[in-house]
């Protein structure tokens, strides 16, 4: 039970310190699958900008995700350093919500 536990404890960490590299559509996509879910621009670092999606999802227990997008693939304009200080966090400016092919472009917090 003890391996079994300090396994999952492992895995949990591993996640949490090297978030998923995937492309800024891939983030929008993830975001998409949940009309409630925010995607939240954290900040660059080490030639990477970060992505929080956070889940609207008030009865799960994940409450988000964290995700890497290669600078020159994300069209973030004014960059600032990582920060898990989520009051300095911007939304995401292009979120494109499930509408049948409309955008909708969600203000800035």
């Amino acid at each position: 039970m003890r391996i079994a536990l300090s396994l999952l404890l492992l895995i949990t960490l591993t996640g949490c310190i090297h978030p998923k590299v995937v492309s800024y559509e891939a983030v929008q996509g993830t975001a998409r699958r949940h009309a409630e879910d925010t995607v939240y621009y954290c900040g660059t670092k080490e030639g990477y900008d970060y992505f929080f999606v956070e889940s609207g999802d008030v009865f799960s227990l994940n409450q988000g995700k964290y995700y890497r997008v290669l600078t020159e693939d994300s069209p973030v304009k004014d960059r600032f350093y990582f920060t898990k200080d989520q009051s300095r966090w911007e939304r995401s400016m292009g979120f494109h919500a499930p509408t049948g092919g409309r955008q909708i472009f969600v203000p800035a917090r």
